[in-house]
């Protein structure tokens, strides 16, 4: 079972493509960890206060059912 999340950008109002993650706390550390990159190459990094991380889904990989 994993949970689907994306990320939401205020400034450009849109939503990221979504990310699969087995565990809450993995998708916590890679948003934690795309926030603590080199700012000059990431915007994320550069502007931190703009995104917001959302869990959207859960999805049965066994199944393939999708549940929002």
């Amino acid at each position: 079972m994993f949970k689907m999340y994306t990320v939401y950008d205020i400034k450009s109002e849109v939503f990221s493509p979504p990310a699969l993650h087995p565990a809450r706390g993995e998708a916590i550390r890679a948003m934690s960890d795309a926030v603590n990159s080199d700012p000059k190459t990431a915007t994320i990094a550069a502007h931190p206060e703009d995104f917001t991380l959302y869990e959207i889904a859960t999805f049965d990989q066994r199944t393939g059912e999708l549940v929002v």
